[in-house]
């Protein structure tokens, strides 16, 4: 399944609940997955995935790392 290329500035600043499996392991996302922390990006080859927490923190298939939408863009917490 492929995650469209999202832009996370465009939703809503307010946290969205995310619904679903991670696409790595098949988990199913719970209460505190949030379309900001599951939909990541690699900042190696520019890859949108949507993982859980576990498979985000192991990173991404070419070696990069998979950033959520805060560290993407850190002035969206202020």
């Amino acid at each position: 399944m492929a995650v469209k290329n999202i832009n996370l500035l465009k939703v809503d600043t307010m946290l969205k609940k995310e619904k679903g499996n991670c696409q790595k392991c098949n988990a199913e996302f719970g209460e505190r997955d949030t379309m900001q922390s599951v939909n990541v990006k690699c900042d190696k080859c520019g890859k949108w995935h949507k993982l859980c927490k576990t498979c985000k923190a192991e990173g991404c298939d070419c070696g990069g790392y998979l950033m959520d939408a805060w560290e993407q863009n850190p002035g969206l917490m202020y």
